[in-house]
This record gives C-alpha cells, structure tokens and sequence, in this order.
C-alpha cells in the first residue's frame, strides 16, 4: 500500500496512531522510514515491542492516548486503520499537530474517508490527504 500511495524514505517519520500488533511499523521500518506507534492498550504494546525488538530501524512504541500525544518535529505521515466514528476526531488531531509543527502532513486512513476532506489519492480501502496548517 505505501508502495502505491506515499512511498516510505529514510527521510521519513511515520506515525501509527491505534498500532496494534506493530505490522503497519514493521512495513515502514522495512522500507528504511523511522517508525513510532502509539497504542493505548498495554498488552499490545508490549506484544509489538516484542515483535519488532529485531527490526531496523527499531520501531518505536508508546502506551498512551494518541489524541494526547505531541507528534514529533520530524512527523511527516499518519496512518491509521480506526473506526468512522474515531478517524474524524483523528483527522482532528493531524490537523491540530500540522498547525503546531507549522508543516503539512500526510494523513492514510484506511476504510474510511473523512467526510467534507478531499483526498489526494485512494488506492483501493486507502485514503491519502495532504494536510495543511491552519493560519
């Protein structure tokens, strides 16, 4: 999917918000991009941080609440595969951390569209926007 939608680098920092068992930070390590998932459930943090203690660059994990959670300075895109209720207040927060870094982001959703937000691309369950700071 990264391949197809926003090629991973070295150069970036992809962030997944509601990690899971750390498969999308394991693609992304894999593709040389530094990798930091934020999961608020402490048995799949750990179970990721075991996963992906052998990958480099070495995934990042932090147990906590993505929607508290300050994104780096070097963030440059966002995924997250989250319910329609939970992706808007997702969308939300990329927003609020594009007007605080002072950058655009790339925001993925997966399965689910933002509604009123125009995507830049979709590539099949995937939605890639390009998300601006807010004067």
């Amino acid at each position: 999917m990264f391949k197809k939608l926003y090629p991973l680098s070295k150069k970036d920092l992809l962030i997944d918000m509601g990690s899971g068992d750390g498969v999308v930070l394991k693609v992304g390590a894999e593709m040389g991009a530094q990798t930091l998932g934020i999961e608020l459930h402490p048995v799949l943090s750990f179970l990721s941080r075991i996963r992906l203690r052998k990958i480099r660059p070495l995934p990042r994990v932090v147990c906590q609440n993505y929607l508290n959670y300050k994104f780096p300075e070097n963030t440059t895109v966002v995924y997250t595969f989250s319910d329609s209720r939970d992706v808007e207040k997702i969308f939300q927060k990329v927003q609020q951390e594009a007007t605080r870094l002072g950058k655009e982001l790339y925001f993925i959703s997966n399965a689910f569209d933002i509604p009123g937000v125009k995507y830049e691309k979709l590539y099949h369950s995937f939605y890639l926007y390009k998300v601006k700071p807010k004067n």
